[in-house]
């Protein structure tokens, strides 16, 4: 099955850019849009623009930036989309450097010919598979450990015999004030608010939660209505964005919540 990658290149030498593009160009694993930038700070601009890249192949020696730092800054920018660092001839030590610290794979540049074309191609659709595959098992690890985390509420709420019942039946007026403080989070979150300090915030709404025994479902009742109204101003490219914050930021405060009642029970 061939494959259409949207592919950031970040390359300043054209010698190598041309290379590179003429291997993409003749592929036989599939299409490969190649957005071309050969400076750091384009780069940064480019992947602004969230869901525009599936891969970014990276030079580390730019005219604004070198090294391992150009990755690093890179790294901050791509969030989950993979990078494949680009090594001259003899810096396969750098490259392995540049693995340890985050990219998915690195490539040697070298000379024309269809072996080099293949592997450029053949990292670049390997190395989304592995990223898909990561992806998915965290995904799955997430799932396991949120759904452990609610039979460990569940758990002590039994313990304790206590009623199953929500806080929309008992402490409705509550409930909203939750709601309004769970939407706080989520939104200096997204907005990446200076200084904030998230797991504080959770803390205080966790310890909150505690006193009025709130159970699992209420977290789910907080997360799924906080995100429902949120969504209704956001845009396409931030509504992703919420529902990934949202899920890790659903499973501290589930986390939270375990931790207060066994300490508190």
């Amino acid at each position: 099955m061939k494959v259409h990658v949207r592919t950031l290149l970040v390359e300043d030498s054209p010698s190598d850019a041309d290379l590179i593009h003429e291997g993409l160009e003749n592929s036989e694993f599939g299409t490969f849009q190649v957005t071309h930038v050969e400076n750091l700070a384009d780069a940064k601009k480019q992947l602004e623009v969230r869901e525009s890249f599936d891969a970014v192949l990276l030079d580390l020696g730019l005219p604004d930036s070198q090294g391992l730092d150009t990755l690093s800054e890179t790294l901050k920018y791509s969030e989950d989309i993979p990078v494949i660092v680009l090594t001259g001839l003899d810096d396969d030590e750098v490259g392995r450097q540049a693995v340890s610290l985050g990219a998915d794979d690195f490539l040697v540049k070298g000379s024309r010919g269809n072996g080099h074309n293949g592997l450029i191609t053949r990292s670049i659709c390997f190395t989304l598979e592995r990223h898909k595959l990561r992806i998915d098992s965290a995904a799955e690890k997430a799932k396991t450990q949120h759904e452990k985390q609610v039979e460990q509420l569940a758990g002590i709420g039994i313990a304790n015999n206590e009623e199953p019942q929500s806080l929309s039946e008992r402490e409705p007026d509550q409930l909203f004030v939750f709601i309004d403080q769970y939407r706080e989070i989520l939104r200096n979150l997204i907005d990446e608010t200076p200084e904030f300090d998230m797991r504080g915030e959770l803390e205080k709404l966790a310890q909150s939660m505690g006193e009025l025994k709130a159970g699992p479902h209420d977290v789910v009742e907080i997360h799924g209505t906080t995100l429902k109204d949120m969504a209704k101003d956001c845009d396409s490219q931030r509504i992703n964005l919420l529902v990934e914050e949202g899920h890790v930021t659903s499973l501290g405060l589930m986390g939270m919540l375990v931790s207060y009642y066994r300490k508190y029970a």
